[in-house]
């Protein structure tokens, strides 16, 4: 056997031996722990990121709402520095009219004259809140002038006159004033570029429709009704050129009856073939029973009378004429399909307030699903005090509950909301707070807080007095909720 033979047979060396080894309990801990802290600190970027988009999406749609705001300025300028209607000629006296002292406050009282163009030095626009409120049909105060005592005509109310806050809400007028001074009442609300007569008194009352039309944002629609089909009616008024269709028979519908309806109403059709369809501004519904005839003409009344007759109350676009928006032939030969009745969502709604001191200095306030129910929460002013130039504001409050809605009488108060200065008509976003103030260790006032704000205030609302009187004008702030943002427009002329 030769030595290569001898190699080749030896007995090789055994192959190493790899034992397979498990991770320890301690191994397991932290590799978990590891893990953990990975996925806990992306999970917290969710609902932050939501929060994020939510406040994105709200603060898009208040810009929008805010453009839809200038451009009610555009057409209606005069709002800005004569929202009043003058039912008489100036400086004719006619005796059937009412004397200024029965209108919405504060006009002269100079009868002869008819002097009807004074407005506050500081004012507010604000059609929805107006209408809503007086729908609510309140009546507080014990003004000798009827009118006063309506908190639809006032933007903050002073809780019993100045002292502190009872159930019940007066607007705050300084009675030792005529009518017309510019620094002797409260908030002077408008409903837009026209000022009504108390409800009954000849001139309409603002409509809560056409101000949810107005002040909402546009594309926000819920759902009401939907159905297939429909039979339609035709207007003997509407143009000969057209197909005269103006309104619908929807079976099923059971919907109030309401001219028009509040809040707006839009009824979307299509073609039976799904190519086409038509939107429509509801103007009218008359239900009877669980069916209802929905109307899109200006032609019609409460009792769904046409006669072709020209009112104001019918005219919902105020151009002058009755408009029938009759449906295209085209698409009335295609056949109805589906059909959609949805109601405007005043989610996203505004209001305007006006510094006048020859020109106006105009800021658009945008609310999220403002509250109009109880203005003894949203318009509630309370003491506090603005100085030139300091960021800092003391406000007091009474401590408790409403006894009559339960509610805090505490203003609503939190960092990143509004505190508007109702002196002196400016807005101002709240960076800190510090209730009860002052801090500890010093022994804190309860009902006092102090607020911090983004900028310094702009005026000062302290030490103020009636020009023609001498008396003290208390200081004022209002802390309205679910406002978005405020947008300054700056001067208008």
């Amino acid at each position: 056997m030769s030595r290569v033979e001898s190699v080749a047979g030896a007995s090789a060396p055994k192959k190493a031996r790899h034992t397979l080894r498990g991770s320890t309990l301690t191994e397991v801990l932290v590799a978990i722990m590891i893990a953990s802290i990975g996925l806990v600190s992306v999970a917290t970027l969710f609902p932050l990121s939501i929060l994020r988009s939510v406040k994105a999406t709200q603060l898009t749609a208040a810009t929008e709402a805010r453009l839809n705001a200038e451009t009610a300025i555009d057409r209606y300028p005069n709002m800005l520095t004569n929202p009043v209607i003058t039912p008489a000629t100036p400086g004719v006296n006619y005796t059937n009219n009412p004397q200024p002292g029965n209108w919405y406050p504060p006009l002269s009282t100079n009868a002869a004259s008819w002097d009807w163009t004074p407005v506050p030095q500081n004012y507010v626009i604000d059609p929805l809140g107006f209408a809503a409120i007086q729908n609510l049909n309140l009546t507080i105060g014990n003004s000798a002038t009827a009118n006063q005592n309506r908190p639809e005509h006032w933007f903050g109310n002073d809780l019993n006159g100045g002292t502190d806050p009872p159930m019940t809400s007066v607007p705050f007028v300084d009675t030792s004033v005529g009518m017309g001074s510019p620094v002797g009442y409260g908030i002077a609300r408008y409903p837009m570029s026209w000022r009504p007569r108390y409800p009954g008194a000849g001139i309409p009352a603002p409509d809560l429709a056409a101000a949810h039309y107005l002040v909402t944002l546009p594309d926000s629609w819920l759902l009401q009704f939907d159905t297939v089909g429909g039979t339609l009616q035709q207007d003997a008024n509407a143009p000969a050129t057209s197909s005269k269709f103006t309104q619908i028979i929807l079976n099923g519908l059971s919907y109030p009856t309401a001219t028009p309806p509040s809040p707006a109403l839009r009824l979307v059709m299509f073609s039976a073939d799904g190519l086409s369809s038509q939107i429509r501004n509801v103007t009218a519904i008359v239900a009877n029973g669980a069916t209802s005839t929905v109307y899109w003409t200006e032609d019609v009344d409460s009792a769904g009378n046409q006669n072709g007759t020209y009112a104001t109350a019918k005219d919902v676009n105020s151009n002058g004429v009755l408009d029938h928006y009759p449906l295209p032939t085209s698409f009335v030969n295609s056949g109805i399909g589906a059909i959609r009745l949805e109601a405007q969502d005043p989610r996203y709604t505004w209001l305007l307030t006006l510094r006048q001191s020859g020109s106006a200095g105009v800021d658009v306030v945008v609310f999220f699903n403002r509250s109009l129910e109880n203005i003894g929460t949203d318009e509630v002013l309370y003491p506090a005090g603005f100085s030139l130039g300091s960021p800092q504001v003391t406000v007091t409050y009474p401590t408790g509950n409403n006894t009559a809605t339960n509610q805090p009488l505490k203003p609503f108060m939190k960092k990143g909301g509004f505190i508007f200065d109702a002196n002196n008509a400016y807005w101002y976003r709240i960076s800190n707070v510090v209730d009860p103030y002052p801090p500890p260790p010093q022994a804190p006032v309860p009902g006092t807080a102090q607020l911090t704000l983004e900028v310094p205030a702009n005026a000062s609302n302290q030490n103020l007095k009636n020009p023609n009187t001498g008396n003290q004008i208390p200081p004022r702030a209002m802390f309205p909720r679910n406002i978005v943002d405020v947008y300054p427009l700056g001067s208008k002329p």
